[in-house]
């Protein structure tokens, strides 16, 4: 596909992470990821292959159901320096760091998630929440050396972490464990609170708009018409997205991955170091060879991935074994750390909803309302082996403030 003449001007900026900027195509319902540029020991991979493992590794992991394959377009180099200029007083100022590689022109191109297909007439709005659900068990490896890892979430360790570098001002009441929980009561009170306090975790959309977040005041008076005569816009928003989300079963599939991380990183590291050792090299760049997802793909489906892996040292491992715990982890941390998107709107009755729509679903609320909706999971690229250091001291300061902080409140004053 030929996008050579994309302008500045036909694109609105949605948002970004580390390794990509996502902008919406103006009178479309797609959206542009385009790459940034950034250290060559962070390089993943090119879009083209980024597609090649959205598909064959992401889709029949997560479901393909939940996930959207995508695109390689090419842009001008003279739209991606224009962009780069024009986003400038746009972009957080925490993310100028990394700006757009003006020298890659291959971009991904994908349906814009906060809308829907526009396969029925109705002019009523498109809503959408993004949440991020986090790590949703607690570890039970042998190779931890922190006991508290096994009986405290991660999330809540963070917070803690986080309070005390002041990148927040009061600890969520959200619990990923009861989010996974497959409990409708304790799946509310879990979205209630990111609802509550969404911090990074939730965020509210209209018509492909942000209109609520950590920055931005519930907007009751934008979601009037959610309303019902016994129950808030908040408290309809919290009970739809705890249904949809209880019915769709995006949760199970992403735990099921998240639960790849058999080792924790206090383990993996220990596979590195053997796979250092058996390479005969000090350091690990290059990223896991593709044929190790596809393998762990295979063995996942087949029931046989954890068997054939869980038992491996690390003093044995062989080069094999080792890439395979290593790319479970990567895969399991990219699972901890993606997004889920739902988008939905009110139809008139169930019957409204056209079975063409690719994993469009129909759910009613108790009082009879029924939505369309669809659940897509974003940000699902996983990390280099190079970040796994990053992650290993990451953790260790995350369990040392924990310490810390529960010392101090246990103290006599």
């Amino acid at each position: 596909m030929e996008f050579g003449f994309l302008q500045v001007a036909d694109v609105s900026y949605l948002g970004e992470g580390n390794y990509n900027i996502v902008c919406a195509l103006k009178n479309s319902n797609k959206v542009l990821r385009i790459p940034k540029l950034v250290p060559d020991s962070d390089v993943i991979a090119d879009e083209y292959t980024s597609r090649e493992f959205l598909e064959e590794v992401t889709a029949p992991l997560i479901g393909r159901q939940f996930v959207r394959i995508g695109v390689v377009v090419f842009v001008s180099y003279k739209f991606l320096e224009d962009l780069e200029l024009h986003l400038q007083t746009i972009r957080p100022a925490s993310r100028l760091a990394r700006p757009i590689n003006l020298s890659n022109n291959r971009c991904l191109l994908f349906d814009n998630c906060l809308l829907l297909p526009a396969t029925i007439n109705s002019s009523a709005p498109v809503w959408a929440v993004e949440i991020k659900p986090k790590s949703g068990f607690l570890p039970t490896s042998n190779y931890m050396s922190a006991e508290v890892k096994k009986t405290v979430s991660r999330y809540q360790m963070m917070q803690r972490y986080k309070l005390s570098r002041g990148e927040i001002q009061t600890i969520s009441e959200f619990c990923p464990l009861s989010l996974f929980s497959n409990s409708i009561d304790r799946m509310r009170q879990s979205v209630a609170a990111m609802v509550d306090d969404p911090q990074n975790n939730f965020k509210l959309f209209k018509d492909g708009v942000k209109i609520f977040d950590e920055s931005l005041p519930f907007p009751d008076a934008h979601v009037v018409e959610l309303c019902s005569a016994s129950r808030s816009a908040k408290e309809n928003i919290v009970d739809l997205v705890t249904l949809m989300l209880s019915t769709c079963g995006v949760l199970q599939h992403i735990l099921a991955i998240q639960k790849l991380d058999i080792f924790d990183v206090e383990g993996v590291v220990l596979f590195v170091d053997r796979l250092r050792s058996l390479q005969g090299c000090s350091v690990i760049h290059e990223s896991v060879p593709h044929q190790y997802f596809k393998e762990i793909v295979n063995m996942f489906h087949a029931g046989t991935l954890i068997e054939h892996i869980q038992d491996v040292e690390p003093d044995s491992a062989t080069e094999e074994q080792c890439w395979i715990v290593i790319a479970m982890f990567l895969l399991a941390a990219a699972a901890k750390d993606c997004s889920i998107l739902i988008a939905f709107q009110p139809i008139n009755s169930l019957q409204d909803l056209d079975s063409t729509a690719e994993s469009v679903q129909a759910v009613a609320q108790e009082s009879g309302q029924p939505f369309r909706y669809r659940v897509s999971a974003i940000d699902c690229d996983v990390k280099p082996v190079s970040k796994i250091g990053h992650y290993l001291s990451l953790d260790m300061k995350i369990v040392q403030v924990y310490h810390e902080m529960s010392v101090r409140l246990s103290s006599p004053p």
